[in-house]
């Protein structure tokens, strides 16, 4: 097999990190590799997409290698590495002034995107409580809450029913997402009452989620069909692990380029 062929395998089997990191590690395997054929790149992007269907970052990673010339989509590498090598600085900063004066922020699941927002806010002087949210089982809003906890930041783990005893005055919602489309996002599921929950309440809603989320409404369409399952054991109950969120929900949305207003419903950038 070509090596960036099997580059692409491996990251398509790779069932031990997440999205981001998975990303990461290929794009630099990739760079270390003489270029290849068209064809093997569109080979492993293949098993890419079929291996990885739910991690849009990976979904939108193999169109690219399929539909790029081998020499532009290294160029294209190289400035995506170099932009994920920064990015949990980058969201840090591009939040700030969204959740610099809140008492509370409030998310649910877990979100590498939010834990990066939250750190950098802690390490700004920010001192508030922080709200975890459960969210589906497999969302892990535990280990978010554990994670976060190490920052020395006063932080509480909740199940899903408790978010409107969180949504006090001064508490900021802040959720990440496994994909953004033209109109809508994919997130746990919980993540809709959430922001609808803090929408009637006026608080800010704030979705933390770099470009290489985004999809074409199709691509997304086809993550949230092939969504994973969660249920207890026995009972004969399931449930979708993602949904799919209006961004009209969503007053900012903050990426590795800065933050967009859709106060609006125009999706303004803010300066």
């Amino acid at each position: 097999m070509d090596p960036v062929e099997k580059a692409f395998v491996e990251a398509a089997r790779d069932r031990a990190r997440g999205a981001a990191a998975i990303e990461r590690r290929l794009l630099g395997r990739l760079l270390t590799l003489d270029v290849a054929t068209p064809a093997a790149y569109r080979r492993g992007a293949r098993a890419l997409r079929d291996g990885q269907p739910v991690m849009a970052n990976l979904v939108s990673l193999a169109a690219r290698a399929a539909s790029d010339e081998p020499a532009a989509f290294r160029t294209w590498a190289a400035a995506r590495l170099e932009t994920l090598r920064g990015l949990d600085e980058r969201l840090a900063r591009a939040a700030w002034p969204t959740v610099r004066d809140a008492a509370m922020l409030v998310s649910v699941s877990r979100s590498s995107a939010v834990a990066a927002v939250i750190r950098g806010a802690a390490a700004n002087g920010w001192s508030g409580r922080v709200v975890v949210l459960d969210g589906a089982p497999s969302g892990r809003g535990r280990d978010q809450a554990r994670s976060l906890a190490r920052t020395g930041l006063d932080v509480l783990s909740q199940p899903d029913a408790a978010a409107l005893r969180w949504l006090e005055p001064g508490s900021v919602v802040v959720v990440g997402a496994d994909a953004v489309g033209p109109r809508s996002f994919v997130n746990s599921v919980g993540t809709r009452l959430l922001l609808e929950a803090a929408g009637r309440r006026a608080r800010p809603r704030l979705l933390v989620a770099d470009r290489g989320k985004d999809l074409e409404a199709v691509d997304l369409e086809r993550l949230r069909r092939t969504s994973p399952m969660a249920g207890v054991e026995g009972s004969g109950r399931r449930w979708p692990v993602f949904e799919e969120v209006p961004l009209a929900l969503v007053d900012v949305r903050v990426d590795e380029h800065g933050h967009r207003s859709f106060a609006d419903g125009a999706g303004r950038d803010v300066e």
